[in-house]
């Protein structure tokens, strides 16, 4: 942590003076936190935790994140090791930058490998609007998977983001269509029981829980029928 605090202000210092105020350095990752990403996303890896010392650049145009870039090859000491341009592939959310590690030698000779991101500035708004729901999702996965590798784990994020997406009417339809497999016969009468719904309390909104209700197969629609036609009579 030590290493980490002396290269974020020195590197820090660096751009600040490079980026002027599209430079965002913000205090290092606290020991609590890189422990509990160390544990979820590298499943107890300690070398694959790379942003204990992290750096952000904030940008108007792509123009203007590229200079930066640029500039970070003119910074002595400090070396690209890997480049991500989430912008050709964006996370489950739809966020996207320029992500990067960086070694920095400091003055003794020690090496510490840190993180520095490019952003623009629209979607950097957008990400800390939707940051929180991100980590819980990000968080809870581990814990209800055990042993769930980071690519399992990128999967379910996307499955559960694309659900969280889905409009209601999209979601209503997905059920509505895997209640009835396929079967057009189905299909009608499923519209058939929302349309008696809809009849017998004007005004009707849709619950996801009616939806739960609906009938799972031709036979079991008939058999509901029946069952309302033909009620069974109670012995005395």
């Amino acid at each position: 942590m030590k290493q980490g605090e002396e290269v974020q202000k020195r590197l820090g210092d660096e751009l600040r003076s490079i980026w002027g105020d599209s430079a965002i350095i913000p205090p290092i990752k606290k020991r609590a936190e890189a422990w509990q990403k160390i544990v979820d996303k590298y499943h107890g890896k300690v070398e694959l935790l790379r942003d204990v010392s992290r750096f952000t650049g904030d940008f108007g145009t792509f123009a203007k994140l590229r200079e930066a870039y640029e500039s970070l090859l003119t910074i002595k000491g400090l070396t690209i090791v890997n480049i991500k341009n989430k912008f050709l592939d964006p996370d489950v959310l739809g966020y996207a930058d320029i992500n990067m590690n960086a070694s920095y030698t400091l003055q003794d000779g020690s090496v510490h490998i840190c993180e520095i991101q490019l952003h623009l500035s629209s979607i950097r708004i957008v990400k800390e609007e939707v940051h929180v729901h991100y980590e819980t999702i990000r968080t809870t996965i581990p814990r209800l998977v055990k042993n769930v590798t980071p690519e399992v784990s990128k999967k379910i994020q996307q499955f559960a983001i694309g659900r969280l997406r889905c409009s209601q009417v999209e979601t209503a339809l997905a059920t509505l269509v895997e209640k009835a497999g396929g079967v057009f016969l189905h299909a009608r009468l499923l519209m058939e029981q929302m349309e008696e719904m809809d009849a017998k309390s004007p005004g009707w909104k849709f619950d996801f829980s009616d939806l739960q209700h609906l009938s799972s197969s031709v036979y079991s629609h008939y058999d509901e029928t029946l069952k309302r036609i033909f009620p069974l009579k109670t012995t005395a």
